[in-house]
């Protein structure tokens, strides 16, 4: 444990221990200190997230919720992907 001595707005503290329901002010000081720790972790933990493509494993959506919007649109590309075409090339006539 560290030993400190700061200034402190006190408004500000003590408006700190109100909302926190500590009754020292080193309590409410650590208890602030944990949260914005932890606010600042989940936010960092997000964004690893979001910058993953597929933060699952593939097909994983598929699996658990095969009747959402997600899967039936996937499973609809697929199936429009591999029907073969029947259309003419540009310029040409089928035959």
């Amino acid at each position: 444990m560290k030993r400190l001595n700061i200034a402190v707005d006190g408004d500000l503290l003590e408006r700190t221990m109100q909302v926190s329901g500590e009754r020292t002010y080193a309590a409410a000081i650590t208890k602030a200190m944990k949260e914005l720790v932890r606010v600042s972790d989940l936010k960092s933990a997000i964004e690893a997230m979001r910058a993953k493509k597929d933060f699952f494993y593939p097909g994983y959506f598929e699996q658990i919720r095969p009747n959402s919007w997600y899967a039936l649109e996937k499973k609809a590309k697929a199936e429009r992907s591999s029907k073969p075409s029947n259309k003419a090339t540009r310029g040409r006539r089928a035959r």
